[in-house]
């Protein structure tokens, strides 16, 4: 784990979790802890107990409250965890992984056991697309299925962006992006509260090599913008498609690294038209 404070005081750190704590009185979704041994994680749960499990991975600067249409509908046939990342603006412990070790996968691990969960489908985003690709990776037979939306980990990371984080934090201030996609005016508050009082991550997030991609033999679905300038999402689309040839691949043109509408493409992947 490493020791970079995940907010920026105590006081910003109050204010997010406060707003957080708001937004989440307003879900009809469950609300419970998986204790880990890398400290508390924090998860919204929803859809029947008896059903497969499919877990949401958020991106940086982000929470669980971002996946609400996702779990709205995927929980109508699957058993569904979002889980706050540790050391990102949710609810989870406040410390950050090393993601030059196995961590990732070690936690995801643990959280699943706490939550009695022995095989799931991932989907993640951002930083949640790498987590779930270390996991899925790391132990491929507890992976259902795999959804990447905006992933790292299949290229290099814009390095004028991890430069950006890198002044924000130095300099005390707000991390901004560039935001395409038609967001509701209250999401864009919270997005600007978290910016103003998160520290940004600025380890770049390490490519997984072929020969890694290559064990993703479950069902493997890529969501990403034509546009993207935080990954390089063609080579990320051209390197996946070669390494992993049954992998289904939907590049959209005029489109961001933000997709506030993935469920066009993660509704017929996780069958909930058949």
């Amino acid at each position: 784990m490493q020791s970079e404070p995940v907010f920026k005081s105590e006081e910003n750190k109050r204010r997010i979790r406060a707003r957080y704590a708001e937004i989440l009185a307003n879900f009809p979704f469950r609300q419970r802890y998986a204790e880990t041994s890398f400290g508390k994680t924090f998860a919204l749960e929803a859809g029947a107990e008896n059903e497969q499990a499919v877990i949401l991975l958020h991106g940086s600067c982000s929470n669980s409250a971002f996946w609400f249409m996702e779990i709205s509908v995927l929980s109508t046939k699957y058993h569904v965890f979002a889980l706050d990342i540790p050391g990102e603006a949710g609810n989870s412990a406040a410390v950050r992984l090393d993601m030059n070790s196995g961590a990732y996968a070690d936690w995801l691990w643990e959280v699943m056991n706490a939550l009695g969960v022995t095989k799931a489908a991932l989907t993640g985003n951002s930083l949640g697309g790498w987590a779930a690709l270390k996991f899925a990776v790391t132990r491929p037979q507890a992976v259902e299925r795999l959804a990447l939306i905006s992933p790292s980990g299949l290229s290099g990371a814009n390095a004028a962006l991890l430069k950006k984080a890198e002044r924000a934090k130095a300099d005390g201030d707000a991390l901004s992006f560039n935001m395409d996609a038609a967001l509701p005016k209250p999401v864009l508050e919270f997005i600007e509260l978290i910016l103003s009082g998160y520290n940004p991550l600025t380890q770049e997030p390490p490519v997984f090599p072929d020969c890694e991609l290559e064990r993703l033999t479950m069902p493997v679905l890529l969501i990403a913008g034509e546009n993207d300038d935080v990954i390089d999402a063609a080579q990320a689309a051209k390197r996946l498609g070669r390494a992993v040839t049954h992998a289904q691949i939907h590049l959209r043109k005029n489109t961001g690294h933000v997709i506030a509408d993935a469920l066009t493409e993660l509704a017929p992947f996780f069958e909930l038209n058949g």
